[in-house]
């Protein structure tokens, strides 16, 4: 399941729970394309640490597409990801092959008060 919602601070929190797939992810980022009331400077904060992601690389090059079709209306997207330790190396390792547009920041953390603290204080 994936579920959302717009913090007080302005970072859009969406939490994955339980088993998640290619279809769960794409009706997710349908559904974000539909929020109306984001700034145009978007801070994304995605909570990881209870998903069973079940993406292969293809269908993860297919998600990175349709993300960046979804946010190309924002100036800035700026995206953290919060999981576990032992599938840390492995989020970098993929992130770090994704096409990254002039305008996206991606990071991956295991610690919430330190992906806050990047949402919120670099230069988004």
């Amino acid at each position: 399941m994936i579920s959302y919602k717009i913090e007080n601070d302005g970072i859009v929190k969406v939490d994955f729970e339980g088993l998640i797939v290619y279809e769960d992810i794409a009706k997710w980022l349908t559904e974000f394309s539909g929020i109306t009331q984001l700034p145009n400077q978007i801070k994304l904060f995605y909570d990881m640490r209870k998903a069973n992601l079940r993406v292969d690389m293809l269908k993860l090059i297919q998600i990175t597409k349709k993300t960046e079709e979804v946010t190309s209306k924002y100036q800035r997207v700026r995206t953290a990801f919060l999981t576990e330790e032992a599938v840390l190396s492995t989020y970098s390792m993929l992130l770090s092959f994704l096409d990254i547009k002039g305008k996206t920041s991606r990071q991956v953390f295991t610690n919430y008060a330190k992906a806050a603290e990047w949402l919120l204080n670099g230069n988004v």
